[in-house]
C-alpha cells in the first residue's frame, strides 16, 4: 500500500498551532466539507471522537492516526499533520504526538481502511520517514521524501 498515493502536498499541514488534542480533532473534521463531501464538521469531529473514546489512535514514538468512517465520504480523505508543538494525545506509550496522519474513510471499504492504517504504521516505524517528518518544511519536498521512501520498501 504506498500511502504517497492517497497524499498530496496541499493534504500536508506542517506546523498548525493546536492547542489540543480536541483542538486537532475540529481542525481534521472540517476537511470533508473543504473538500466538498456532504459531510458536516460536527458529525465528522463526532466520528473522531468516538473512535478515540474505544481506544486511543496514538500507537507510541510520537505518532498518532485518527480516523473515523463516514457514509458520505466516497474515496478515502487521508492527511499529514505536523503540529507546532507536539500534542497529548493519550498514546499507547504516554508520549505526545508529533507526526499525525488523519484519515476519513468511506463506509464499506474495510479491507482498504485496514491496508491504509497498516501502511501508514508502517511508514511511521521507518527512521527516515521520522526525521523528514519532523524536519522537513516544504509539503512538495516532504511528499516526494514519502514517495522515494515507499519505493524501497518491503511489502508495499
Amino acid at each position: 500500500m504506498k500511502i504517497w498515493k492517497y497524499l498530496s502536498a496541499n493534504k500536508i499541514f506542517l506546523d498548525i498551532a493546536l492547542e489540543n488534542k480536541e483542538k486537532l480533532i475540529q481542525f481534521l473534521a472540517q476537511i470533508p466539507e473543504k473538500l466538498g463531501y456532504a459531510a458536516s464538521m460536527d458529525d465528522v469531529a463526532e466520528r473522531l471522537r468516538n473512535r478515540e473514546k474505544t481506544m486511543s489512535t496514538g500507537i507510541g514514538n510520537g505518532v498518532a492516526i485518527p480516523h473515523a468512517v463516514h457514509p458520505n465520504i466516497a474515496d478515502p480523505i487521508l492527511v499529514f499533520v505536523r503540529p507546532e508543538s507536539p500534542l497529548e494525545f493519550d498514546a499507547l506509550d504516554n508520549e505526545p504526538v508529533d507526526i499525525i496522519f488523519g484519515l476519513i474513510m468511506p463506509e464499506r471499504k474495510t479491507h482498504l481502511h485496514i491496508r491504509l492504517l497498516a501502511g501508514i504504521s508502517r511508514l511511521c516505524k521507518n527512521q527516515a520517514f521520522a526525521e523528514a517528518a519532523r524536519t522537513i518544511n516544504d509539503p512538495v519536498i516532504l511528499l516526494e521524501n514519502i514517495r522515494a521512501l515507499e519505493k524501497d520498501m518491503a511489502f508495499h
